[in-house]
């Protein structure tokens, strides 16, 4: 569960990475996507806010990053005859 290795600079900007954490009952969950220097920065702090918990920085999965999820669109309705418009 750690992060994967990547040329300096390579894709530092994108979304690519998560926040994980563990809490006390052994659950584990993550944020995300977010630049690795953000995720590196939150895991830093909430590690010093709550030491009993268990923060790390992990690449989204393949899965995800395969799939470049985009913004949803909705169609958009006409005006029926009904509104008057």
């Amino acid at each position: 569960m750690g992060e994967k290795a990547k040329p300096e600079g390579a894709d530092s900007e994108l979304a690519e990475f998560l926040v994980s954490w563990k809490h006390p009952d052994g659950s584990i969950s993550s944020v995300g996507p977010l630049p690795r220097d953000r995720a590196q920065s939150i895991v830093e702090v909430y590690g010093r806010m709550y030491p009993e918990q268990t923060f790390w920085v992990q690449p989204l999965p393949d899965e995800i990053q395969k799939a470049r999820p985009g913004r949803v669109r909705r169609a958009h309705r006409l005006p029926s005859s009904e509104s008057g418009h």
